[in-house]
This record gives C-alpha cells, structure tokens and sequence, in this order.
C-alpha cells in the first residue's frame, strides 16, 4: 500500500506541475521519433477499407502523462511504476474501488468463484448490456479507474446501457483455461435475450478477444447471443510481446508497462498453453466473423505495434473496425484519465448504443 500512497501523493503534486514550452516541445519530438521508428505504412492502415480510422493529435502530453513521467524518471529511474512487481498488491478490489457516482446503481453479484458488479444508471431501462473485462496484465483485480471508466461510459449512454464489471479469476494463481472458463460461464448465465457487447482495456481486450473465439465454437450459444459489437482500447493481443516493432527506443517512453514484468504474467496466465495461443494471444487466431470493433490506441504505448497489426488482420478478415490512435497518449490513457477525454468516451457510449 506504501507504493499507491506514495504514488498518490506524488500525483498531486504533480498535477499542479506546468511544463514549460520547451518542455512540451521536447515530448512532441519524442513522440514524432516514435511515430518514424514504427515502420507501418500509415497512410495504408489509414486508407484501408471496413472501417474509419482517426488519427487525434493532442496539443501536448496531458498532467495525467506529464506527472506519470516525472515520477517515473525520478523515483523509478525509468522502468514502470504502474504495471510492476511493487504494484501488484496495490491494485486489487475494493469497496473504495466501484464506490457509485450519483445517478449510479451498482449491484454486486457473484458468478461461481467470480464476483462481479452491474452497473445501471438510476430508474432506465436498459436497452443493451456491456460485458467488460478490465485490464492489469491478467495479475491484477480493477482499479477505481476502471470502474469510474465504466460509470462515465454508462452516464454517457443516456441510460441505454447496464455494463458488467467482471472481477475475473488472475494469475498466477488461476491459468488462461481456469479463468476463460469461468468468464464464458458468467457471459452465457447473462444471455437472456439482451443484446450483449464487449469491451476491455489492456489484457481486458484480448481476454474479450478470447471470449469471441471460444463463443462462436460453443454450441449452447445461439446465434442471437453473441456479442454484437466490441470496444477494445490499448489491447494487448500478443503476450510473447516479441514484434520487433517494440523498439528499445518505445519502451524508453512507455510509462505504464515493464516489458519483463508483462511477459512473466503472460506466461502465468497461459499456464501449460503456448504463450502464441490463439486464445491466449489471440492476434494469432483467425479473424472471421468476429463483432465490429471500436479500437483505441496512442503513440507513447509500448504494445502499440500490435494494436495496429490487429486492426490490419481483422479488417483483412472482413470485420469493420474503428480505428482511435492518439498521439502524446500513455498505454490505457482513456481507462487512467476518462474525465480529460470525454468527447472519446462519448464516441465509445455512441458506437455501444
């Protein structure tokens, strides 16, 4: 708990941090280097067809980016505060953790050996229902961020929508088979008829990913209820983080994941499954008829590489994807500062309803 104190402490600090205009400068610089060292073709991924893709440019790295820097450079010398080691017993569930916002009803429940959290927004009756797995690198239980992420897409919605806050099984305790198990139990308890749609952050996305292939092979899912549609914001689809698109230079800028540490829990997670599993690492698996996607994504993400290899695969594969890559934006930037970027909440509220 000593490191989430510290860590907050420092943020308010941080926050009321003003960089200067070099300063500002020098972080557009990096993240123009970042943009040439990836060798993607962008007006390729930009002009291919099966969906739209925006390219949002940021006036400068947001206080939320700027203090996780400082506080990196300083105290961690560069490697990852967030997604480490040290971390981990931080980042677990709590009550504090999905505590409501006015409007807000949540509702806990309990699926097997998974808890889980139903989201509605006051008296509505909604009209589809969100299924969301969280990410932390398949290690760690949501944060307040991503239940607040959650409430500030429900609010969004107009009341359209009930999002499932799933508090799924984690490693190393629990392997790929043991928690996917559980996660596509609770998903067909829940199809009763209402529209379903996914979505997921991080290791969140490519668990929901997984959860489509294991549902179109599954034969007491019908039809009707499967997912119609899926929002996946900086998804980490491969586990063997090997693209060699992941240079030296990106990791240097990545704020949020250390690259050892996220593969050490990706071999947790796929147990005595290759860690190229499709349903591990479901970038390797074949992409047909999968749900239209709305992906985010942003240029100082070390996993960012892949996020564009998955949209190119999918839409190769005749899926419709939406397309959000921001620039000056950490990994899961959406999920840690929903409140800064509210006009991409709502487009990710309008593209569920």
């Amino acid at each position: 708990m000593k490191h989430a104190f510290l860590l907050m402490g420092f943020l308010g600090f941080s926050l009321c941090y003003s960089q200067t205009p070099n300063q500002m400068e020098k972080v557009k610089t990096e993240s123009k280097q970042v943009l040439e060292d990836l060798s993607y073709n962008r007006e390729r991924i930009l002009s291919t067809i099966g969906g739209k893709t925006v390219v949002q440019l940021e006036k400068g790295v947001g206080p939320i980016n700027g203090a996780f820097r400082v506080f990196s450079k300083v105290f961690f010398k560069g490697t990852s505060p967030l997604v480490g080691p040290k971390m981990v017993a931080s980042l677990t569930p709590s009550k504090k953790n999905i505590r409501g916002v006015e409007g807000v009803s949540v509702q806990k429940k309990q699926f097997e050996n998974t808890p889980y959290f139903v989201l509605t927004r006051g008296e509505s009756s909604p009209k589809k229902r969100v299924f969301y797995l969280h990410g932390g690198a398949n290690v760690m239980g949501f944060s307040g961020d991503h239940a607040h992420f959650a409430m500030d897409v429900l609010n969004a919605s107009a009341g359209e929508l009930e999002i499932v806050l799933v508090d799924y099984l984690r490693s190393p305790k629990y392997t790929q088979d043991q928690v996917m198990a559980e996660v596509v139990g609770l998903y067909k308890e829940l199809s009763d008829g209402t529209p379903m749609l996914l979505m997921g952050d991080s290791a969140g996305a490519g668990m929901c990913a997984s959860l489509v292939q294991m549902l179109k092979v599954d034969n007491q899912v019908l039809p009707q209820n499967l997912p119609e549609k899926m929002v996946m914001i900086s998804p980490w689809v491969d586990l063997s983080m090997e693209n060699p698109e992941m240079t030296a230079e990106l990791q240097s800028k990545e704020i949020v994941l250390n690259k050892t540490f996220i593969q050490d829990c990706g071999k947790a997670y796929a147990g005595e499954k290759d860690v190229k599993d499709p349903l591990v690492s479901p970038l390797y698996a074949k992409l047909s008829g999968f749900p239209r996607m709305f992906v985010v994504s942003s240029d100082l993400d070390m996993i960012s590489p892949d996020a564009f290899l998955w949209v190119e695969k999918a839409r190769k594969a005749g899926n419709k994807v939406d397309f959000y890559y921001y620039k000056n934006e950490m990994h899961d930037f959406l999920v840690f500062n929903s409140k800064r970027h509210k006009a991409l909440v709502e487009r990710v509220a309008e593209f569920l309803r």
